[in-house]
């Protein structure tokens, strides 16, 4: 049981990992945008 409980967490923490990946990822190219657009101004 512990070993499952340990699994879930670990599953929860990879998840997490992944969507704030996710989430930094478009957020940096939102900014890239935003910075090619007034080099282009």
């Amino acid at each position: 049981n512990f070993v499952f409980q340990f699994n879930v967490n670990l599953e929860k923490i990879l998840e997490t990992k992944r969507l704030s990946c996710k989430g930094s990822l478009e957020t940096h190219a939102k900014e890239r945008k935003e910075l090619m657009a007034q080099t282009n101004r």
